[in-house]
């Protein structure tokens, strides 16, 4: 039995070793994490300029590549909603035959709720009439 729960408790403790030894090495690992990001704040800003720059003198181009592109984009969208009309069609079918059975399910127990109005109805008045009947 206790050979059998070995190698549980093998890797229990394998697990408890390596989460100790992160959970220890956290602090060292945010320092230097701070450490790096603070020492190559220059660069990273650096690096922020150049992105910037690079955007703003290419936005011109940008453009017209987006520009050029618009009617394969537009080409594409319309394929897309083309291929999609028979599920478009099918989810319409379905909404539709869902409101239809729904109204046929409240039309059901619609009747079925008057049935039950008019026997209660039915029954007081057989009640008031067999009371009347015995008060002569």
């Amino acid at each position: 039995m206790l050979i059998d729960a070995l190698p549980a408790v093998i890797e229990s403790l394998v697990d408890f070793l390596i989460i100790t030894t992160v959970v220890r090495a956290i602090p060292q690992i945010i320092t230097g994490l701070v450490n790096a990001i603070v020492n190559n704040i220059p660069q990273i800003i650096n690096a922020g300029i150049q992105l910037l720059v690079a955007l703003v003198k290419n936005t011109p181009k940008i453009i017209v590549e987006v520009v050029k592109a618009i009617p394969q984009i537009v080409t594409e969208i319309v394929r897309a909603i083309i291929n999609c009309v028979p599920q478009l069609a099918q989810a319409g079918l379905d909404l539709i035959k869902g409101l239809w059975q729904g109204i046929s399910d409240a039309g059901a127990w619609l009747r079925e709720a008057l049935a039950q109005i008019k026997k209660r109805s039915d029954r007081k008045s057989d009640n008031n009439n067999e009371s009347e009947n015995e008060n002569e």
